[in-house]
């Protein structure tokens, strides 16, 4: 909530230049009965409203690394189109993201969901997984897997949370990546 709070609150002036990255997560888990607080239907319903409520019609990235892989809606659907499905009937502008080690389920997904919306991907790729020498190859098997063309697909480096010292050592590896 906090999140959607300070997209909300963001100047009028600064939001063309800002598309936040939402990480939707799994229901909480009540520790008492050993089981999550709500269903994943009734975690995800709102979603859509939320975001549309203090995000309006600008365009958001969506990650659902979070919900585990084996994670289905009552109707058998898979999280990401459920999402995407309810967003489209808000005016959400969402663009899906994708990893490369992402379930061979959550990739169909996201083919699915650029038939419908044609906004393509963006892959979310570690700083180890870029320098990888296989890299090239491992981007290309996957735009072959979810029938994408190389403009279909962004990248977002995920830094996550660094530590490098100095700072022009990190700027280089990542002009090197």
């Amino acid at each position: 909530m906090g999140e959607y709070q300070a997209l909300f609150r963001l100047e009028t002036s600064r939001k063309p230049f800002v598309v936040p990255l939402i990480e939707v997560l799994e229901p909480d888990f009540d520790f008492e009965k050993w089981v999550p607080k709500k269903s994943i239907d009734e975690h995800l319903t709102a979603f859509g409203g939320q975001l549309s409520k203090r995000w309006g019609e600008r365009p958001a990235l969506v990650d659902a690394r979070q919900i585990p892989p084996t994670t289905r809606m009552s109707d058998g659907r898979h999280p990401m189109p459920f999402l995407f499905d309810e967003g489209r009937t808000l005016g959400n502008v969402m663009v899906p993201m994708i990893a490369l080690d992402n379930d061979a389920a959550y990739q169909v997904a996201i083919g699915d969901i650029h038939t419908d919306d044609g906004r393509g991907a963006v892959l979310r790729c570690t700083l180890e997984e870029a320098l990888d020498p296989d890299f090239d190859a491992n981007v290309t098997a996957l735009l072959t897997t979810l029938g994408f063309a190389l403009y279909d697909l962004n990248i977002v480096l995920d830094l996550r949370v660094p530590a490098y010292e100095p700072i022009t050592g990190l700027v280089g590896v990542v002009n090197a990546a």
